[in-house]
């Protein structure tokens, strides 16, 4: 009974004591909101295969200077086959971004529709700029782009209920650059 009590106690003092340990990826994170890029990826890098690493290495990769689109889009892509509950909003409005970026407004779209669905009021805890509302904006603009005026014109009026709604290319282009402006 006394070996059995020993033990327990031996194994609630180490689980008290992990208690308190950080993530490591918090500190991948956190050089990520400084700015801190390479370090980031670097540290993220070290923490592969977690869905979490894919997830920071996306959004490093796409705030890095210099022509890095093609690895933040593999990186989400690679964060959503092993996501978790916690990562797949955040490697979903990622990827949306990307693909808006590199002028593949389908995906846009469907990574978007896939977003808002998953977490209607999403807002990224890395950059709060980053909100439903943004990737809301990036799929009207791809929506848009796509000759979908009539769908592009609903989200921006879901957007902006002040805007009456038209499928005319002309007004519809400038409400989405005001909503651009608004959400960027």
């Amino acid at each position: 009974m006394k070996q059995t009590l020993k033990y327990f106690l031996s194994a609630l003092i180490v689980m008290i004591g992990s208690c308190g340990e950080e993530d490591p990826l918090d500190s991948a994170w956190a050089k990520f909101e400084d700015g801190l890029y390479e370090d980031a990826y670097t540290e993220f890098s070290a923490q592969v295969p977690k869905p979490g690493a894919f997830v920071g290495l996306g959004w490093t990769t796409l705030k890095m200077p210099g022509d890095s689109l093609a690895a933040s889009d593999r990186f989400f892509g690679q964060a959503v086959t092993v996501a978790t509950s916690d990562t797949l909003a955040d490697a979903y409005a990622g990827w949306a971004i990307v693909a808006w970026a590199i002028g593949d407004h389908q995906s846009c779209v469907q990574r978007a529709n896939v977003l808002i669905r998953h977490k209607p009021s999403y807002v990224f805890g890395h950059d709060r700029r980053v909100t439903s509302h943004d990737i809301k904006c990036h799929a009207a603009f791809s929506l848009f782009h796509l000759g979908a005026y009539q769908a592009s014109s609903d989200l921006a009026q879901n957007l902006d209920p002040a805007f009456t709604g038209s499928t005319d290319p002309a007004t519809l282009l400038d409400e989405l650059e005001s909503l651009f402006d608004l959400f960027d």
